[in-house]
């Protein structure tokens, strides 16, 4: 994963990500640009799971009974 992708933040990750799907659904989109679009954009989702998985462990932590329930 590239260091540019570990600074953004889920919010900045998550406005590119509807901009790759935009890009995506536009028919004007070459194929090539496409492929370039899907491979920056599993790249974004992977960074962003990994992310939610983290706060979702450090709130596992925190929580008083344990429960995860709430953030499923």
């Amino acid at each position: 994963m590239s260091e540019e992708l570990k600074e953004m933040t889920l919010e900045a990750a998550f406005a590119r990500l509807d901009e790759i799907t935009k890009a995506l659904e536009d028919p004007k989109t070459s194929l090539e640009d496409s492929f370039s679009l899907y491979r920056e954009g599993s790249g974004l989702l992977k960074m962003a799971d990994g992310k939610i998985d983290m706060v979702e462990k450090q709130v596992q932590m925190i929580s008083e009974d344990g429960s995860t329930e709430d953030f499923r």
